[in-house]
């Protein structure tokens, strides 16, 4: 395929001709953006024999779908870049293992009705608790998540770290999408219970919720939002815009996000921490930030915070000044 990198002189493209040939060669079939829509229903949907690209015969399952674009991509050689292909579900997607997103260039987006509680979701299911619900892998970058929710609950007992959504691919996207960790009440007081944890590069969180208030939160180092060090880069240039992050604590102790390795800077613009003080047993926050061992910079830009007494009392973190437009550092 080649894409014309020149226009024609003189006035031929008053009709677009020449404009419009220069978009058909970038959707051509062996184009930059020829990817395909796998579409996915647990309730309507089958696997088997299954290429999954009419809606009316959905596949069951998100597994399948990756499977297929997989082979897909290494036909064309594209597996180290993908090739924008869509998974685009509807309902409720019962999981019993952690779901890895192990594509680059490839993108969830879910056809539902962007409100406050998204039913094109990914669920937890079965009696033994597991951890990610979800996994975004080192290499799976330049993906966009859209419309969907991510719930980890359900089930009872475990031990250790149990996170909802594991963020470590990097350039990622994610755009109305809720993080929904511990929706069981012996999961959510587990020292190790996170709705988003974060170990990547350069990631963009749009009008997202993280975190939920329907469950009670009672350990003292529980954390929506953690940044970890991923496994082949640190946390750095990361912004949320206009997210929300919700929680219920019976202690003092437990945070909104948790930063123990940053590189560079988290930017929080326009965010809104939210802790149910007035529901039975709510307690209010110490701090909604723990800022520790970190080389960056937390940057808090026109954020609000009801049901903690501080955003936080030490370490790196920086509050935008509305009238001088500077950041002035926490302590």
């Amino acid at each position: 395929m080649t894409i014309p990198n020149t226009f024609l002189p003189g006035f031929r493209l008053i009709d677009g001709s020449q404009l419009n040939s220069n978009f058909a060669a970038l959707g051509a079939a062996d184009g930059p953006q020829s990817g395909v829509t796998y579409y996915v229903n647990a309730t309507a949907g089958a696997d088997a024999g299954n290429g999954g690209q009419d809606p009316l015969n959905p596949l069951a399952t998100i597994d399948a779908a990756l499977v297929l674009e997989k082979a897909a991509l290494a036909q064309v050689g594209l597996g180290s870049v993908g090739r924008n292909s869509i998974v685009a579900i509807w309902g409720t997607l019962h999981r019993t293992a952690t779901l890895s997103w192990n594509l680059p260039g490839t993108h969830l987006v879910g056809l539902c009705a962007p409100g406050g509680s998204e039913r094109a979701r990914i669920s937890s299911t079965g009696t033994v608790p597991f951890s990610p619900l979800v996994s975004v892998p080192s290499g799976s970058s330049g993906c966009m998540f859209v419309d969907i929710q991510a719930f980890h609950g359900g089930q009872t007992g475990g031990t250790g770290s149990q996170v909802c959504w594991d963020e470590e691919g990097g350039r990622n996207f994610y755009s109305n999408v809720q993080f929904l960790g511990g929706g069981d009440a012996t999961i959510a007081i587990l020292a190790g219970c996170r709705s988003l944890t974060v170990g990547s590069d350069d990631n963009k969180f749009y009008d997202c919720i993280i975190g939920l208030d329907t469950i009670q939160r009672g350990t003292a180092v529980n954390a929506e939002l953690e940044f970890i060090a991923g496994t082949s880069a640190l946390p750095a240039r990361n912004t949320f815009r206009q997210c929300i992050f919700n929680m219920w604590s019976s202690l003092t102790t437990n945070l909104h996000v948790l930063v123990t390795v940053m590189d560079r800077y988290t930017y929080f613009d326009h965010c809104f921490f939210n802790n149910n003080i007035n529901s039975g047993g709510g307690s209010l926050l110490a701090v909604g930030f723990t800022v520790t061992g970190t080389a960056g910079q937390v940057i808090i830009d026109r954020c609000a915070s009801v049901g903690a007494t501080k955003f936080a009392t030490s370490g790196n973190i920086y509050q935008i000044d509305a009238t001088t437009g500077l950041g002035t550092k926490i302590t």
